[in-house]
């Protein structure tokens, strides 16, 4: 009877073991975000701009509104065009927060695209050194129809120091892409105190 006790405790207590190993991204949060509309009903209000966060220095350029960022967020912008709004995120998360695949296919999802094969990642993300670490670039785009216009996607993802960051651009096709070389540049020009002072 002992011996029977035993191995059920130890049947259900290894599974359990097991899943703490996997990763999960379902503790990241999903963002809400602003749309032109409650833009516009606020184009009065004044955020501050802020340019240091975490011990990194950002230069944003200065088309790049700054928003309050609210929640999980480190960093929040908005780029706007005629009535055209992309979002601009940083995220941060204790932990890897899931594979590279994993949060790639997330982010495929939200533009009702299919997620992708390891296969396919390795030919779609790009590998970007900075200043403060390489991050794994990767541009999310639709076929475009005739006369549409769907969102597409920038982000970049960090690991440092035992956290994770989710840079992440989202809205219009045309809109992100003319940002494209912005974006890439943002992300070249991040400093910490410790990068900044070296010569």
């Amino acid at each position: 009877m002992k011996r029977t006790t035993l191995l059920l405790l130890i049947l259900i207590v290894l599974p359990s073991c097991n899943d703490s190993k996997k990763p999960d991204i379902s503790s990241i949060p999903k963002v809400k975000y602003l749309t032109y509309v409650d833009y516009k009903a606020n184009a009065e209000s004044k955020n501050e701009t802020k340019n240091t966060i975490e011990g990194f220095n950002f230069s944003p350029p200065p088309h790049w509104q700054n928003q309050d960022a609210s929640g999980m967020r480190l960093l929040s912008y908005v780029i706007t065009e005629k009535e055209k709004i992309a979002n601009f995120t940083l995220i941060k998360l204790v932990g890897r927060s899931g594979s590279i695949l994993e949060n790639v296919n997330r982010w495929r999802g939200q533009l009702e695209l299919k997620p992708l094969t390891n296969t396919l990642l390795s030919k779609a993300i790009n590998v970007m050194p900075s200043q403060v670490g390489d991050f794994q670039f990767i541009d999310i785009q639709r076929i475009q129809k005739r006369g549409e216009e769907t969102d597409r996607i920038l982000a970049a993802i960090l690991h440092k120091d035992g956290s994770t960051y989710f840079f992440k651009l989202m809205g219009p096709h045309n809109l992100v892409g003319n940002e494209k070389a912005n974006f890439v540049e943002f992300l070249e020009k991040i400093t910490t105190a410790s990068t900044q002072d070296k010569p």
